[in-house]
């Protein structure tokens, strides 16, 4: 396609994933072997099927705080409400089941501190805790994994 200097070409929205694929990123087995992948239990596969039930950024579920603030903080209808008109295909895993993975999620990054500092965080170190904090020179649980580690 020629396009007249300074004109800039018409964006294609990119093709979805066939239902085969859309089958395959959600398998139980696959989804398994992620988790398996994460020998410190850091949340990879939380982190792929959020990314995947809720259409969001990788960074933007990476980022999460531990209440659940940012892109995804109103409840388990805000994991469920497509971003930009993306549909839920068939293979894709339910939000609710995503819903409870993050509030599970959020129990094991609690217990992480408690395990680490002997005492549960307080209501104010909870607002400002990384869902999935990362590893390094990160005691209070602050900064989140990076996109990279994902």
């Amino acid at each position: 396609m020629t396009v007249p200097y300074g004109d800039t070409p018409p964006k294609r929205a990119r093709a979805p994933f066939s239902d085969e694929i859309a089958r395959a990123v959600v398998d139980e087995d696959n989804l398994r072997r992620l988790a398996d992948l994460d020998a410190n239990r850091r949340g990879l596969r939380d982190i792929w099927e959020t990314i995947v039930a809720t259409g969001r950024r990788g960074g933007e579920v990476v980022s999460l705080r531990l209440d659940l603030s940012g892109p995804l903080r109103r409840s388990a209808h805000a994991l469920a409400r497509p971003d930009q008109g993306r549909q839920l295909r068939p293979g894709h895993t339910h939000p609710e089941t995503v819903y409870q993975r993050l509030q599970a999620r959020q129990d094991t990054t609690v217990k992480a501190f408690s395990d680490r500092h002997g005492r549960l965080p307080t209501a104010k170190e909870r607002t400002r805790m990384a869902l999935f904090p990362g590893t390094r020179a990160n005691p209070d649980g602050r900064r989140p994994l990076s996109y990279g580690w994902f």
